[in-house]
């Protein structure tokens, strides 16, 4: 398998954007420095790019789009239809707002999302898509996999699963060789016991998916 370097580097050379053609043409290093002149070019080359929002979040997030309107970066928000981020259009502040029905099952969901994004570069307002971002944290796996299917750079689906998925991350970590807390996987009433043995108490009882210790007892 490529590493994360040579994923993002193939994909740095093969997609057809303005974007990633300047990115091809730099080296790596250069991007990655922690220096001023570095961050202007940064931000000079995101210039123009079109970057897809998964998700808008609340109101107070306004300020994230405001920010890279002022950068000159083409944002297209995928959001619920009644979202607050639609209104964002006619005050100018992004390119392109394109409903979803986040209600519907998660694959139609990504279809639907698939297609608006495949869309994008069909007239003035935006370029072909040259990334997906969410500050959402229940996006993040519909993100990732909406990059696979373009060739985007992100993380893999498989990573994102793993990574909110707490039992599987704890395996993760051990078969790396890094400390994780003492932990058990319950799946029945009769695995508590067991599980309180090991763990020790006191101990905390969360899901081994969700965010913002919802679930937590």
């Amino acid at each position: 398998p490529l590493s994360a370097d040579e994923r993002e580097g193939l994909i740095r050379g093969a997609l057809p954007t303005a974007t990633y053609q300047m990115l091809a043409k730099v080296p790596r290093k250069l991007l990655l420095q922690a220096t001023e002149d570095s961050q202007n070019l940064r931000r000079s080359m995101a210039r123009g790019a079109t970057l897809v929002f998964v998700g808008a979040g609340l109101p107070g997030k306004r300020f994230t789009f405001e920010r890279a309107a002022a950068m000159g970066i083409k944002v297209a928000i995928i959001e619920h239809p009644d979202s607050w981020s639609a209104s964002l259009v006619a005050e100018g502040v992004v390119a392109k707002f394109m409903p979803v029905d986040m209600s519907q099952s998660s694959e139609a969901v990504f279809e639907t999302a698939l297609n608006h994004i495949r869309s994008l570069g069909g007239d003035a307002l935006t370029g072909q898509a040259d990334g997906i971002c969410t500050f959402v944290e229940l996006s993040v796996p519909l993100v990732a996999r909406l990059c696979e299917a373009l060739g985007l750079p992100g993380h893999t689906p498989a990573a994102v699963d793993c990574a909110r998925n707490k039992h599987a991350t704890r395996a993760a970590l051990k078969i790396a060789g890094l400390p994780t807390p003492r932990n058990y996987l319950i799946s029945s009433d009769a695995e508590v016991e067991k599980a309180g043995s090991v763990v020790g108490f006191p101990a905390v009882l969360k899901p081994v998916s969700g965010a913002a210790s919802l679930g937590v007892k």
